[in-house]
């Protein structure tokens, strides 16, 4: 299996892993009273997440 190429596995594990390190950066910073926390940071990830793997789609495709 090759992680370079969009598969439905490795989507959901390239999201997984986004989502796992925002909540690692988020919870860090929302302990220390922050203002962004948890929720934003794994949104931002899972956002980026999700543009890089369109554009790696977009173009694998064309």
């Amino acid at each position: 299996m090759e992680l370079r190429e969009v598969t439905y596995l490795s989507i959901v594990i390239r999201i997984a892993v986004a989502v796992l390190l925002g909540g690692i950066i988020g919870f860090e910073r929302g302990m220390k009273n922050r203002p962004a926390g948890l929720r934003t940071y794994m949104l931002v990830c899972v956002g980026s997440c999700l543009i890089m793997l369109t554009n790696q789609y977009i173009y694998q495709v064309f």
